[in-house]
């Protein structure tokens, strides 16, 4: 396998290795100033901020840079990404001159994976997919991508579910805590009552952890955004892995384009078989 092959196809199939085992940087000097509010809210009044105060789109695209980590490899490409709000989630991998190597996309039902390198492909339902993950669905990981406070197992939340949290504080900060469904919980780190820079997902029974931070807070439109997010997957005090995505532009509410078509001659591949490539490759 050539370097060039063998950098993309890490790309890829360590993208999947961070969805599938779980189952800073300093931020810009104009990054926007996150507000600080000398009243401590309430449970109630912190959770309606929060939803309130989310970013808010029905359609997104974006160019960045992601980043991966594992086992003391780091591989990195341009990203486009595509989002149609609670509909899907299409991120375009493109390594070399903007050509397209890979295409991971998440709907609401369903995982789909394009490798044209390879030419072959991937479609697993989510209750195949995410077996490993106990709890999180297609909204979860849209919420993550967008800093927005989430519940496992729903689909949305609301000003009304506040009651599914329990606040804490530590000196200024503060964390909002849910449980979820099979033995999940959800940590959410807020700063100044009204800006999310933290989510973490646990699963109780086999000491997993996914852990989101955002930083780097920027204008877009009359919103501010997180262009710098940061994922990392542990196993109890074992770091599994990570995931950098800075972003370098972004749009809402503008009509896609979006293109989910298989080429008819591809093979089809499942999730075992890519899990074993990525023990080659280790």
């Amino acid at each position: 396998m050539s370097k060039m092959r063998e950098t993309a196809t890490r790309i890829v199939l360590l993208a999947m290795l961070l969805a599938a085992t779980l189952s800073g940087c300093k931020s810009s000097k104009k990054a926007v100033a996150t507000t600080v509010s000398e009243e401590k809210k309430s449970c109630k009044e912190l959770v309606e901020t929060l939803v309130e105060g989310a970013f808010r789109y029905e359609t997104l695209t974006a160019r960045l840079n992601l980043s991966l980590e594992l086992s003391g490899k780091e591989v990195s490409s341009r990203v486009d990404m595509k989002l149609v709000r609670d509909s899907a989630l299409q991120l375009s991998v493109q390594p070399f001159l903007g050509v397209e190597m890979f295409r991971i996309e998440l709907s609401t039902d369903s995982v789909k994976i394009i490798d044209r390198l390879n030419k072959r492909y991937l479609v697993e339902g989510y209750t195949h997919f995410l077996d490993q993950l106990q709890g999180p669905n297609y909204s979860t990981f849209q919420s993550l991508f967008t800093n927005h406070l989430f519940l496992l197992g729903k689909t949305s939340v609301n000003s009304s579910d506040h009651h599914r949290f329990k606040l804490t504080r530590t000196g200024s900060q503060a964390e909002l805590t849910a449980k979820g469904p099979h033995e999940t919980q959800t940590i959410f780190g807020v700063e100044g009552e009204t800006t999310l820079r933290s989510a973490q997902i646990t699963h109780e029974a086999t000491s997993y952890a996914l852990t989101w931070h955002y930083d780097d807070f920027q204008p877009v439109g009359e919103q501010v955004f997180p262009m710098f997010m940061r994922a990392d997957v542990t196993k109890g005090k074992e770091n599994l892995g990570g995931m950098t995505l800075r972003y370098a532009r972004i749009r809402v509410n503008e009509p896609i384009r979006w293109d989910s078509s298989i080429p008819t001659k591809y093979t089809r591949v499942t999730m075992d078989e890519i899990l074993r490539m990525i023990k080659l490759l280790n």
